[in-house]
């Protein structure tokens, strides 16, 4: 099974987030590739940096 490959302006759109949302989160550690001048980033890994790090607006915040 291969996995999906998207743009960081198609990752944001996949996961209805901002561009600048996903662009932060590669520069604070989520794992993409940079090809020809591009940056993509595999789906599972967005997915999965999203439910660790992200948050919506409007969500407690983790602390008390």
């Amino acid at each position: 099974m291969t996995a999906e490959i998207l743009t960081l302006d198609a990752a944001a759109k996949r996961i209805r987030r901002s561009k600048r949302t996903i662009k932060q989160w590669a520069t604070n550690g989520m794992d993409t590739v940079l090809y020809q001048g591009r940056r993509y980033v595999r789906l599972d890994v967005l997915v999965q940096y999203a439910a660790e790090h992200g948050r919506r607006r409007g969500r407690a915040r983790d602390s008390p």
